[in-house]
């Protein structure tokens, strides 16, 4: 198609169309006017979006990444998102929202119309029926009882940007299929405006290949000029051209990332940077979640047989023509083959649906949590499920336009528009949630703040510039509408970063410690001592407590609504072990000041005692100032916290975690050069509680009561028993017990004899420091029989667990190595309480120690301390002349040191942090952090003297390079596309 035909069928189609347009636009205006003024903004994703409130945050606004969206790639606005972020600081947040919305929404609505309009008119029938089709495809699309639940989600994130504008760069490939140069540059001039400078090159290697291999099959059963290979080929290289830059880097730097940032199945947690912007913003808009999920979530609305009933009838809808193809559909024609092409490829993709619970699933998630490669496709959730929506939706376009234009429908309009309106009235009906805006978890109810709690924030602002503030009570899922929207995870207990207020939307292990010590009912001084110290890591000046009363009211209602009071009653003891001083009292909040607290970058003496302690949420080693460092489980060659090599010169064994080989090192000298031979003792592993509840007890909502007489439980000859168990308006009761389980595999045979007619749900619980690496974390055993009846009284029958249980070991072997240390002199062995402590004395000032293992350990319980170490000791304090923060994610620190020291940084940790020090004005070291208290920075600093350290946020750089990238290709390609038109403009004259 030359360039002036192309634009003369634009052209026909606008004219032929404009009442459609109208209506999609009107669609657009009411929809983003009802988003953004009613249900709040939803300007991202939780993880990474931010507002400009006031001129003063600028700079804030363009240090801001979402390492989800790109996989560990830095994620930056768009050219299309400043527009609204901008507008925001003049016009308010709800209006530049609305802008936001709009823009998108109605290019969106319009693209997919013409896209499928484009198909369907190949036949050369632009009748209003091929219109009506291509309009309530385009509905069914974005409305579908998919996406109702499960889809649009938070219109930021590249995700639902790619879902929206998928049809639009489908559109582009029918045009420019040709001009392969065009295609590619228009197709990225798209993803610029509407997304981010980084494109999501991997949706685009799952969608495009499924859509041009259905226009290829297309085009080969029907002839008609669609696409050709050739031209497939030619922007498949274009685009990987184009991609070149981006792939670089995802080869060099995410995986690596992902292999050093966490010893945890999932590192997203520990990669999450907390930004300092000032808001986040938790979508409302079509909230995105798992289909299950959500349909869960809507409980009560889809389970209204009336509701199944129209969900019935639009997928029905979609399958009808092969259910009449010999009475009324004409099988023969463009149509019809269109129809089959898309329902077959659709019938094919369906099982990428089930793929986050299917059978195939856990299979799937295993090989891209061992394949680094296949780890960016790891959310098959949100890059696979699509594929099917959009075959839908062909699907069901081409289903109507076969049913209006046969015959039958084209001379019966009582049928014609039975069918009509029988399919607008089921798709309004299932997709009435979506349309609402309300998100797929739960509907939202809308909270209207006070002027008192205005006022509160402004005052809570103003105290966040002079530190960082701590939030209590906490909470996993309340929700809350404020005059800048709905905050996700509002009442997380975290730390206000800089110097701004923000909420975290993550939890990672420390969130969820603080968390569980500050809502547990034995809150003691021990309890407050492990938050003082966190308090103090992360260098908290201000801990607020919050007693707004939309807070108190949807406690009471929260599943951890519980623990949400329960935060309350200990406050009062935290605020007396801490001695905490109220410094404002405000309408709903309270600011106490934490006495003697941290700055944000402080230098810690590497001569202190270190001692390795092991707590419910991990390992750390506490130096005596009050600081941690987490050692976590040590891999391979590749460890974060402790870099690691092959060694056999140290083996350590601890309790029954795997053998290994451990080398100590010094300063890249071994320290252990004589082996002595010593045995430690393991303690075995046991269970330590069995427990018991009714029927879907694993359901958090739902709750037994009632009793269970002559309840007889044995386990592998191990006898439990009760005349009487009583369950009151509980999940479930607990049975202490403790049955020692050996090192090998077994199955566990359950026996259980009782008096009720309830089914039982039995939970064996391993002991609360579980040092197995299990193939399931606790044994679960439904009581039924073998036709799946419940049992009913005085009924006794051997069970088995639905599957076979086993507990399986890694690595581990039953008997005891050797544990090598240095001269006899060197090295204390101590066997208590069943587990090996091993006191080796360092040597020299420099006291920072790297372990080498292969296989995996984990550590457990070793002691490092300095040579004549006393209570008494004066230990040397590194002095910090000054620091500054230049950027979000750029301080400058000037040091005056005789010895090395570890430096410690309050942001939260990633080890994409660096610190590269300067001596004299020359480079000299780069170094990566470790993790204190697996929350921020540690770097240890072995260069002395007058020092200049810079701590950079290496994604900062990256930031840089993509946005050059980014404005030069848009600059170009706007360039290269005016320069054609001109040319093809005078070749025309």
């Amino acid at each position: 198609m030359k360039e002036h035909s192309k634009i003369n069928y634009l052209k026909s189609t606008l004219d032929s169309n404009k009442l459609v347009f109208f209506a999609f636009i009107i669609l657009s205006f009411m929809l983003s006017l009802y988003y953004s003024f009613t249900n709040g903004v939803t300007m991202g994703e939780d993880a990474g979006a931010s507002f400009l409130l006031s001129k003063s945050n600028w700079d804030v606004f363009f240090y801001t990444w979402n390492e989800r969206t790109f996989n560990g790639i830095p994620n930056y606005y768009g050219i299309f998102e400043y527009l609204p972020h901008i507008l925001s600081l003049f016009l308010g947040s709800s209006f530049s929202a609305f802008i936001y919305y709009f823009i998108l929404l109605s290019c969106s609505f319009l693209g997919c119309y013409l896209f499928i309009y484009k198909l369907l008119e190949q036949n050369e029938d632009r009748s209003k029926y091929i219109k009506i089709a291509a309009f309530l495809g385009t509905i069914f699309y974005f409305f579908n009882p998919i996406s109702t639940v499960y889809r649009l989600g938070c219109t930021l994130i590249g995700g639902t940007v790619f879902y929206l504008i998928f049809p639009l760069i489908a559109l582009v490939i029918l045009l420019y299929s040709k001009h392969p140069v065009k295609l590619t540059l228009i197709s990225l001039l798209l993803f610029i405006f509407f997304g981010f400078g980084f494109m999501d090159v991997f949706r685009w290697a799952i969608q495009l290949p499924f859509l041009i291999g259905f226009l290829l099959i297309l085009k080969k059963i029907s002839n008609k000029p669609l696409i050709k290979v050739s031209d497939v080929i030619k922007c498949s290289l274009l685009l990987f051209v184009a991609y070149l830059p981006i792939v670089i880097l995802i080869f060099t730097t995410t995986f690596q990332q992902l292999n050093i940032a966490s010893q945890m199945i999932n590192p997203i947690d520990n990669l999450q940077f907390m930004k300092t912007v000032v808001y986040e913003w938790q979508a409302i808009l079509l909230y995105p979640s798992y289909l299950w999920q959500g349909l869960d979530a809507y409980g009560e609305y889809y389970k209204k047989p009336w509701v199944i009933g129209c969900w019935l009838i639009t997928i029905l809808s979609i399958y009808l023509p092969l259910i009449l193809k010999r009475t009324i559909i004409k099988q023969k024609g463009y149509l019809w083959e269109l129809y089959l092409v898309s329902v077959s490829i659709l019938i094919l993709t369906i099982p990428l649906l089930a793929l986050p619970k299917g059978p195939y699933g856990s299979i799937f998630e295993t090989l891209f949590l061992k394949c680094k490669f296949l780890w960016v496709f790891r959310t098959t959730y949100d890059k696979f499920n699509t594929i099917p929506l959009f075959f839908a939706t062909l699907s069901f376009s081409a289903s109507l336009a076969l049913l209006l234009n046969s015959k039958k429908m084209l001379f019966n309009k009582i049928l014609n528009r039975t069918l009509l309106f029988t399919v607008i009235i089921c798709m309004i009906t299932v997709s009435l949630p979506a349309l609402k805006g309300d998100m797929a978890y739960k509907p939202q109810t809308k909270f209207t703040p006070s002027e008192n709690l205005f006022h509160d924030w402004k005052v809570l602002e103003e105290y966040a510039k002079n530190g960082k503030m701590f939030f209590v009570p906490c909470s996993y899922c309340i929700w809350i509408y404020s005059n800048f929207g709905y905050h996700g995870i509002d009442y997380l207990i975290w730390v206000i970063p800089g110097n701004h207020i923000t909420y975290a939307c993550r939890f990672n292990e420390l969130t969820k410690l603080m968390y569980d010590d500050l809502s547990n009912p034995n809150f003691d001084e021990k309890t407050c001592e492990r938050i003082n110290h966190t308090l103090h890591a992360l260098g908290v000046k201000y801990i607020v407590l919050r007693k707004d009363l939309n807070l108190i009211q949807q406690a009471k209602q929260a599943p951890d609504g519980e623990n949400i009071l329960q935060s309350y009653k200990n406050f009062p003891k935290l605020v007396k072990y801490l001695n905490l001083r109220l410094v404002k009292k405000l309408n709903y909040y309270e600011i106490y000041e934490l006495p003697d607290s941290s700055p944000v970058i402080d230098a810690i003496s590497a001569d202190n005692e270190m001692k390795l302690i092991h707590t419910t949420q991990g390992l750390f080693i506490n130096l005596d100032n009050g600081y941690y460092m987490k050692i976590p489980q040590v891999l391979g060659s590749k460890g974060i916290t402790i870099p690691v090599e092959k060694s056999k010169n140290y083996t350590l064994i601890l309790k029954v975690k795997p053998i290994t080989m451990v080398k100590l090192e010094i300063n890249n000298k071994t320290m252990i050069d004589e082996a002595y031979p010593c045995t430690a003792t393991i303690r075995k592993p046991f269970f330590e509680k069995i427990r018991v509840g009714g029927d879907a007890w694993l359901n958090e909502n739902q709750f037994f009561e009632g009793s269970l007489k002559n309840l007889t439980i044995e386990i592998n000859n191990h006898t439990i028993r009760h005349e009487l168990l009583t369950i009151s308006n509980e999940k479930y009761v607990d049975i202490p017990v403790k049955i020692d389980y050996p090192i090998t595999q077994i199955e566990y045979d359950f026996t259980v004899n009782f008096s009720n007619d309830s089914s039982l749900h039995i939970g064996l619980m391993p002991e609360r420091f579980e040092f197995i690496w299990w193939e399931t974390n606790t044994i679960w055993v439904s009581v039924y029989d073998e036709e799946l009846r419940r049992i009913s009284s005085d009924y006794e029958k051997k069970l088995y667990c639905p599957y076979h249980v086993r507990v399986s070991y890694k690595h581990i072997s039953t008997s005891l190595l050797n544990v090598t240390t240095g001269k006899k002199s060197n090295y204390t062995i101590i066997n208590a309480t069943n587990e090996c402590i091993i006191k080796i004395p360092l040597h020299g000032a420099n006291n920072y120690f790297i372990l080498s293992a292969n296989p995996p350990i984990w550590l457990e319980s070793i002691i490092l301390t300095q040579p004549n170490h006393n209570s008494s000791s004066t230990f040397y304090k590194p002095v910090i002349i000054e620091f500054e923060k230049i950027n979000p994610t750029l301080w400058e620190v000037k040091v005056n040191t005789t010895k090395p020291f570890m430096l410690s940084f309050a942001e939260s940790y990633d080890p994409l942090w660096e610190a590269r020090i300067y001596k004299d004005g020359k480079l000299v070291e780069k170094v990566s952090p470790v993790p204190l208290y697996n929350a921020i920075n540690g770097f240890y600093i072995n260069e002395t003297g007058d020092l200049k350290i810079i701590i950079r946020y290496k994604p900062q750089d990256w930031f840089d390079i993509g946005l050059a990238i980014s404005g030069t290709t848009f600059l170009a390609c706007i360039a290269y596309l005016l320069y054609d038109w001109r040319r093809e403009k005078d070749r025309k004259h």
